[in-house]
């Protein structure tokens, strides 16, 4: 498996590698850490631009030699490229098609990162953009193996999304932890073992669990049950958007709840 992690060497991008270390190792993936430079033009006196060019290049390439001296590589390969391009997405995504990378692991700023994640950020035009799954990590992400994958299910794509999710989990040896919050009325109507036999016996993957939560309100119920850690890692996919912006259009309370420890593996299914 080949990672690539989209760096400007800040501190949230720096939280991102280090998750990404233990990802990749635990993966025993080749890791490359990826800066985008902007193409730049002629100055304003129209003398040519190659000596600030190389600027760039000789400051970038001093960032990696800092950086790459603090990851300890064992486990994984570790390497770095220098892209030049305008707009972060589609760098990412034209490097992804060249260099057959599976997945992409960025960084997320500030205490609702998760929230912009969502709602509107560069983040979520490189997820738009990307024919591969993204992992987006908080800046405050404390990172451990994962060994559950958290999946906040309306039931409406469980099948197709439960094996979209398998390959990952049977990679991480993790469990895939199904949570559903239903309506009060509905509940009894719903025959757990029956979803479970059927998942399993679909995907060949037996690690895989499903739980019904109580509560009035999705969005709530959801981030307490994820606040505390019964996963390492929240997926989700693009068409559940609408779904998801529920958990994090609501109060002060929320953003506390959500202070950014829960990383999301975010995969594309839009055409």
């Amino acid at each position: 498996m080949k990672i690539i992690v989209p760096t400007d060497f800040s501190d949230c991008s720096k939280i991102a590698i280090r998750f990404a270390e233990g990802f990749a190792r635990q993966l025993q993936a080749e890791l490359i850490l990826l800066h985008v430079l902007p193409n730049v033009g002629p100055t304003i006196a129209r003398q040519p631009s190659d000596h600030f060019k190389q600027e760039l290049l000789e400051w970038a390439e001093k960032q990696f030699s800092a950086l790459e001296a603090e990851i300890t590589a064992d486990g994984f390969t570790l390497s770095h490229q220098i892209a030049h391009g305008a707009g972060v997405e589609k760098v990412v995504e034209s490097f992804v098609q060249e260099h057959a990378i599976d997945m992409v692991i960025m960084g997320s700023r500030g205490a609702s990162g998760l929230k912009k994640v969502l709602l509107g950020s560069n983040t979520v035009d490189v997820i738009n953009h990307c024919s591969v799954p993204v992992v987006v990590v908080p800046d405050h992400a404390i990172s451990t193996p994962i060994t559950h994958l958290l999946y906040a299910s309306d039931l409406k794509n469980l099948g197709e999304e439960a094996e979209a999710l398998v390959p990952y989990a049977r990679l991480l040896q993790a469990t895939i932890k199904i949570i559903h919050v239903p309506p009060m009325e509905y509940k009894e109507h719903i025959d757990t073992e029956k979803l479970l036999l059927t998942q399993r016996q679909k995907t060949n993957y037996q690690a895989i669990e499903i739980e019904l939560l109580e509560g009035e309100d999705v969005a709530t119920t959801i981030e307490q049950y994820a606040a505390a850690s019964h996963g390492e890692i929240l997926a989700m996919f693009t068409h559940q958007t609408s779904f998801l912006e529920q958990l994090f259009r609501h109060s002060i309370t929320r953003e506390i709840v959500w202070h950014n420890q829960i990383p999301l593996l975010v995969i594309n299914t839009q055409e």
